[in-house]
């Protein structure tokens, strides 16, 4: 597994003569992509990027610096010019999803393509911001770090009275029931906080350039649900971009090839 700075690895594996980079999503790892080599892999040699603290191997490690969008685009220019590339595709799944949105704005001219699959980053989280950059929201979520049990309990609540779809509240349960788990929500929120694409310089890049876009969101994802592109697609010249599949929030998996396939040799 070769190495970019910022402790970003990647596999590579495809055969194609096209360049993908592959972005995968929270608590994923970059060799999930593979699954999607019958749709992706003789078009193109895919470099699929482990993010950092989504590996057991960063467990013990520590937030330093938050990412910013220079040091991102930085390091990705660092990486085309070591391949000597100068177009390439992008594949994003939820949190990078949001890392390929950015990566569209600060590339344009040289992404062709671009799949994503129940990308983050189409909606400002006010919540998140409020918990990294809030001193408040940070000692509020290090207590739930230390004592999970108070705000479980009232997820469960929420559930009950209907606030929360079912989904929503097995997710957030899943994602924060260990200590292992709470600190990598964490971690990784404070890394990326700087990470959020403004949707109309996207856009306006997506339209001028005309890459190949598109998104697709599972039917029944109460995660990132498909009314997120809602305000992305509505910007963008081709209005068939947007695309609901029967899958849930995980969608880096077998079924998603039949999905890709129609869209890969488009440009």
């Amino acid at each position: 597994m070769a190495a970019l700075n910022q402790g970003w690895k990647y596999e590579v594996f495809g055969e194609g003569q096209s360049v993908m980079i592959a972005l995968h999503g929270f608590n994923n790892a970059a060799g999930d992509f593979r699954v999607l080599l019958p749709s992706l892999g003789k078009k193109y040699t895919i470099y699929s990027f482990r993010l950092p603290f989504q590996n057991e191997a960063d467990d013990n490690s520590t937030v330093d610096a938050q990412l910013t969008t220079a040091e991102l685009k930085s390091m990705m220019e660092q990486f085309l010019e070591r391949h000597q590339i100068n177009k390439f595709s992008i594949i994003g799944y939820s949190l990078g999803g949001r890392i390929a949105l950015q990566l569209i704005s600060d590339f344009p001219g040289k992404v062709e393509s671009a799949f994503l699959l129940a990308p983050d980053g189409l909606i400002f989280e006010r919540w998140q911001k409020f918990v990294v950059r809030n001193k408040i929201g940070t000692s509020v979520y290090k207590s739930i770090l230390h004592n999970p049990s108070p705000f479980l309990g009232m997820v469960r609540l929420m559930k009950k009275i209907r606030l929360i779809q079912p989904g929503l509240a097995e997710f957030i349960h899943r994602s924060l029931d260990t200590k292992e788990k709470r600190s990598l929500v964490w971690k990784t929120w404070a890394y990326f906080n700087n990470i959020h694409p403004d949707i109309g310089t996207v856009a306006d890049t997506i339209n001028k350039y005309t890459i190949n876009f598109h998104m697709f969101f599972g039917r029944h994802d109460k995660v990132i649900p498909p009314s997120a592109g809602k305000k992305i697609s509505a910007r963008l010249d081709d209005k068939n971009c947007l695309h609901v599949v029967e899958i849930g929030h995980q969608m880096i998996r077998d079924k998603m090839n039949e999905h890709l396939i129609p869209y890969v040799n488009l440009k």
